[in-house]
């Protein structure tokens, strides 16, 4: 399994096909019978987004991308509602690292291109269509050319203002706030320090959500570590979770992670197209699917768009059990679309309970910063002992059996449940519905 960039089956035509299951999937055409991943636009096609489009394309929200550099002349981002920010990383021959036309920028550019892409395509070939192309993302790069080498040691970047190489974390996240970021997307696993805790506890005091990707071996690092973050995991055509699957009392919820159309740079021009799959799919694309619905309740906090995330799953779970591999369920656009967030309490339900070694941020910095307590001084502004960062997509994977992982999530009313009990209740002030408009920058 290759870890150092973005793993994809480079084929152009599948030589099986998985059965669509009803958990996660609509009832599709005759073509899409024959070919179950729509070309693998099935997350759009066959998840219920193309018919939410139909309501919302995620107008008025901003989503922030903190991952690798980006290649904004990629045909499905040209035109797009792409803001590449100014990176607070540079690599070690001092250029900026914001954008890249190599294979390091395949991660953040299938990214974009699946929250925005234009869907226009190369070569005679069908494009990336975007889960919620009315948003606008911010692109930041936190990683210089030749965090894909081979050394799984490689720091994340070395900061503008020193040799510390989490700093521009940090500084990308409190970037992201100023420019009024709704939501932010994180797909990689790493190392967290006080300073990007403190900068998360910020982000949450001004309404932003946080989604993060669990490791693709099963693991959870930061940020999906986070307090606070909604964590996802990733599931197949079938609705099934893939092997080897992640177990947390914090994971949040499931989405489509399999057989994505993904943007190469095998050709010049970035004219080919290959398929991707692991929890850097799964997490943008329900970055996606909650601004289509915030889009439509502009007045929601964001706490309470996680609510609405949780308790418009599949599953039928009114009293909102919670499964260790399922989180609280699978994604399920349709019930989430036709839901009024503003119901649901403005708490986030991802918060560890006081009194707990709660990580990064802890639970009563949160509180402060939101004006709701005071802070207790971090024991260590060391990094969190933590896998080195490594992109969240694999292209192995499977059906999950021999761990005894349910193949489809029907119901929670059976044995080894969860409840997640005892979390704080924070009031963060609702996000800013004009934010400042970002400054765009040239390719």
């Amino acid at each position: 399994m290759e870890l150092g960039r973005v793993t994809a089956v480079r084929t152009a035509a599948l030589t099986t096909f998985l059965a669509i299951g009803a958990a996660l999937v609509a009832p599709g055409s005759a073509t899409a019978a024959s070919d179950p991943t729509d070309g693998g636009l099935w997350y759009l096609t066959r998840t219920g987004v193309a018919d939410a489009h139909e309501r919302s394309t995620g107008e008025g929200i901003t989503i922030a991308v903190i991952d690798g550099p980006v290649n904004p002349a990629a045909p499905d981002l040209v035109g797009a509602n792409l803001v590449v920010r100014p990176s607070f990383c540079i690599a070690a021959d001092g250029v900026p690292a914001e954008t890249s036309t190599g294979p390091d920028a395949e991660h953040a550019t299938g990214t974009a291109a699946l929250l925005v892409g234009t869907g226009a395509g190369a070569g005679g070939e069908p494009g990336v269509r975007g889960v919620a192309p009315g948003a606008t993302v911010l692109s930041y790069s936190v990683t210089p050319l030749g965090w894909y080498e081979d050394d799984p040691d490689a720091p994340n970047c070395i900061g503008v203002h020193g040799p510390n190489n989490l700093r521009p974390i940090a500084d990308s996240i409190d970037d992201a706030v100023a420019q009024g970021a709704d939501i932010i997307s994180m797909a990689y696993g790493g190392i967290w320090d006080s300073d990007i805790g403190s900068a998360v506890a910020r982000a949450y005091a001004a309404g932003a959500i946080i989604v993060a990707a669990p490791q693709n071996d099963g693991g959870v690092a930061y940020p999906a570590l986070g307090n606070g973050v909604v964590m996802v995991e990733m599931a197949d055509l079938d609705a099934n979770l893939v092997s080897p699957t992640t177990r947390h009392d914090y994971l949040a919820v499931v989405a489509p992670g399999v057989e994505f159309r993904w943007p190469s740079s095998e050709q010049p021009g970035w004219t080919a197209y290959e398929r991707a799959q692991g929890t850097s799919m799964a997490t943008p694309w329900t970055a996606g699917v909650l601004a289509l619905a915030w889009s439509q309740h502009p007045d929601a906090t964001g706490n309470q768009m996680i609510q609405a995330l949780i308790r418009n799953t599949t599953i039928d779970n009114p009293d909102l059990e919670h499964h260790d591999q399922w989180g609280y369920g699978p994604v399920d656009v349709a019930k989430l679309m036709a839901a009024d967030p503003t119901q649901y309490p403005d708490e986030n339900p991802f918060l560890r309970p006081l009194g707990e070694m709660n990580g990064t941020p802890s639970t009563d910095e949160i509180l402060a910063v939101a004006g709701e307590g005071e802070p207790t001084p971090s024991p260590s502004a060391e990094p969190t002992d933590a896998p080195s960062p490594t992109p969240s997509a694999r292209a192995d994977g499977g059906q999950a059996e021999a761990d005894g992982v349910p193949v489809l999530p029907i119901a929670l009313g059976v044995g080894g449940l969860l409840v997640v009990g005892g979390v704080a209740t924070v009031l963060i002030r609702r996000r800013t519905t004009h934010p400042a408009e970002p400054v765009r920058r040239d390719p």
